[in-house]
């Protein structure tokens, strides 16, 4: 079974060591700002693809100066930092006080999570996007060398490595004693975690930068082809796909009997985790890139490069309230408790909580509203009722605002439907 953590931690990208970016509970909206701690070492709008982690009372997230940093989760007040010697988009993975990361200096860190000091680090053959994952003591991760590693997480010795054909950008699942991961080259792996053979490999028609997701026997996986794809993760055959407007390197997040992600095509999608069908679609004002929903209960939230947290309702797609973070967002949300993290493309990390705070109001939008809002999107829906599909439309007070480009999407897959 995935390894599960507790609702306070969220351990490295995706929550859990299946990726599905998922806790149970609800949240509530609006968010209220908890603080918001930023180095200024970061221009505005560039792409910081490392994603916090929270451990204990702490928020560990990488930056682009190279740095390592863990705050307090309580204030964001500084704890140490640790310094790599290239930018670190990967994001940090935390296991029994240690921190594990990537950096482009081609270094994989082992680093105390209470101090900050270097236990122990690994030299790959080229830089490291990847994110780390740990299973049974072991770190999985690989780089743009081309190789998936397995290390031990105390020594930092290598058990094994596997050569793929491409860059290893995407992050390593571990389910059964399995390791999942994409490659450049446009396969997905299925490696045996002890031995490192593969176990089989599917071809996902263009680079698989996104981390593969784990549920019920299904890998959830995108690529650079458009698609998303539901994979048996017994064989790798393809059960059914779905095809956005652009490439997709988000990962999927897993819900009830729904599955979540974004696309370079500005769409955050829902899609019917069984028969891959299109529940709705969200248009947000820019592109989502490397950025994963994280899915609490009812709630789906997104980040987009046009600055947004999205606060959406995980069945209707309908938003119920966003946070402007001032820069872009390439990274994906973390929950612990009640709070959600996020950091923003000018290093800056932000903390937003479902609890209200003495003498602070909730965040408005950028149109200064702290209700709901459904004036400026057009929720589209597709609800499955026995063997037909009923199509609903849902349609925001203002038409004016209505996007060309999604009306026309629209239509599109609607005929594309009433063709099958």
């Amino acid at each position: 079974m995935a390894e599960r953590e507790s609702s306070m931690d969220w351990p490295g990208l995706g929550g859990d060591s299946s990726k599905s970016f998922h806790r149970s509970y609800d949240l509530s909206v609006p968010l209220y700002l908890k603080w918001k701690y930023s180095t200024g070492g970061a221009p505005k709008d560039f792409y910081i693809g490392s994603s916090p982690a929270v451990y204990s009372n702490l928020v560990i997230s990488g930056g682009i100066d190279g740095n390592l940093r863990a705050l307090r989760a309580d204030d964001g007040s500084p704890v140490w930092k640790f310094n790599t010697q290239g930018s670190i988009h990967s994001s940090p993975s935390v296991t029994d006080g240690f921190v594990y990361v990537g950096s482009e200096d081609n270094y994989v860190y082992a680093v105390d999570a209470i101090s900050g000091e270097l236990i122990w680090k690994f030299k790959t053959g080229d830089k490291v996007w990847s994110s780390p994952v740990i299973a049974k003591g072991t770190v999985y991760i690989g780089s743009h060398d081309g190789y998936l590693y397995a290390l031990e997480g105390k020594t930092g010795k290598m058990n094994w490595r596997l050569k793929t054909g491409g860059w290893i950008v995407s992050s390593p699942t571990v389910v059964n004693n399995i390791v999942y991961v994409g490659s450049d080259d446009g396969y997905l792996y299925a490696v045996n975690s002890e031995t490192g053979q593969t176990i089989w490999r599917s071809f996902m028609e263009n680079q698989v930068w996104a981390a593969p997701s784990y549920s019920q026997g299904r890998i959830f996986v995108s690529s650079g082809s458009g698609f998303i794809y539901a994979v048996d993760s017994k064989d790798g055959s393809i059960l059914w796909r779905f095809h956005t407007e652009y490439r997709v390197r988000s990962s999927v997040a897993i819900g009830e009997g729904i599955v979540y992600t974004g696309s370079v095509d500005y769409h955050v999608y829902a899609i019917n985790a069984s028969n891959g069908r299109l529940v709705w679609m969200y248009l947000t004002s820019n592109a989502i890139n490397a950025n994963t929903p994280a899915v609490t209960g009812k709630i789906v939230f997104a980040t987009s490069e046009d600055g947004f947290l999205y606060a959406l309702d995980a069945f209707s797609g309908m938003m119920l309230w966003k946070y402007d973070a001032g820069a872009s967002i390439f990274s994906s949300p973390a929950v612990s408790g009640e709070t959600i993290y996020v950091q923003s493309s000018d290093d800056t990390v932000h903390a937003l909580t479902a609890l209200p705070l003495k003498g602070i109001a909730a965040l408005p939008s950028r149109e200064t509203q702290t209700k709901p809002l459904v004036e400026d999107k057009t929720a589209l829906s597709v609800v499955q009722t026995g063997p037909s599909i009923t199509t609903s439309i849902i349609i925001g007070v203002s038409l004016a605002a209505l996007s060309l480009g999604a009306l026309v999407l629209y239509v599109s897959r609607a005929l594309r439907r009433k063709g099958q």
